[in-house]
């Protein structure tokens, strides 16, 4: 069921006024919130380029990227309920719905939810658009299948001052896995999907030395030059990198292991590395060379 909300009692909630009308779900099997909820699956995602966003800071991530909302679910019942993050979405949202807890439930998929989802369409990015440094840091992944390791990546090359995650091989970028454990960082920061060879093309034209990170390599990874022009190539756990990565490599590197375990989690390689390549810039800035 759903019919309109009494707009002056909802807009008397918010720090400001709001524009945009509000409508109200109460059952459970409203087609709306079923065509919502089928965005928690890839399948859904890829059907209709949209996707689900829940959480404070990546909700207004989403909005500070000026990513389109099409949708906004709101629940006040919630404890956790930001009325300004609520207005805000309210304004940008195409549609906003108010539901009770019974129907927000079904939407949400984190444990202690705060009352907010909203739905946004996935951007497009061309690498055309990125403003590189004068020395690029990337990062490519290629068929890192875990998306919270692709979130993981995507914060650390974030944190590290990186230029841009390439992502080849497929990669599901708005997972909610992926968005929750990058901090929404996926929204604001350039990560761009690109073909193989497309990427690899992109980047001799500009210059930029690539890296495998393998252990079947015997160059420690901070022997290799990081603070020039560098690509920094990861692949999944289960496989590694594709043969074409490490054919083109101008070198492969690994990450020498102290104990017992065979390999690490692919998003602390990608952040060992990273911050071996923030060490050797701080190094070049300080000394000259």
């Amino acid at each position: 069921m759903a019919h309109p909300v009494d707009a002056d009692a909802f807009a008397a909630k918010l720090p400001f006024s709001i524009t945009m009308p509000v409508t109200e779900i109460t059952s459970r099997q409203n087609p709306r919130l079923k065509q919502s909820i089928r965005l928690r699956e890839r399948k859904g995602r890829l059907a209709t380029g949209q996707f689900l966003v829940e959480g404070r800071l990546e909700l207004a991530r989403a909005l500070e990227a000026g990513l389109t909302c099409v949708e906004c679910w709101q629940c006040p019942e919630y404890a956790g309920y930001e009325r300004e993050l609520a207005g805000q979405l309210t304004e940008a949202a195409t549609e906003t719905f108010r539901v009770p807890k019974s129907v927000f439930e079904k939407l949400a998929g984190r444990e202690g939810p705060d009352g907010l989802i909203a739905v946004f369409e996935a951007p497009e990015r061309s690498p055309d658009i990125l403003a590189l440094s004068e020395a690029p840091l990337i990062v490519l992944l290629e068929g890192v299948e875990k998306p919270g390791n692709l979130g993981a990546i995507i914060r650390s090359a974030e944190i590290a001052g990186a230029d841009a995650v390439i992502v080849s091989g497929g990669a599901d970028l708005y997972n909610p896995h992926a968005i929750r454990n990058s901090r929404g960082l996926v929204f604001t920061f350039p990560v761009i999907a690109m073909e193989p060879q497309a990427a690899l093309a992109w980047m001799r034209a500009r210059g930029i030395k690539l890296y495998a990170t393998t252990p079947a390599a015997t160059l420690p990874h901070w022997s290799a030059d990081l603070a020039a022009p560098s690509a920094l190539l990861m692949g999944s756990e289960a496989e590694g990198l594709s043969d074409l990565w490490l054919k083109e490599a101008d070198a492969s590197i690994q990450i020498p292991l102290q104990g017992h375990g065979d390999s690490l989690n692919v998003s602390v390689s990608a952040a060992v590395v990273l911050f071996e390549a923030v060490r050797q810039r701080q190094v070049r800035d300080r000394t000259g060379h």
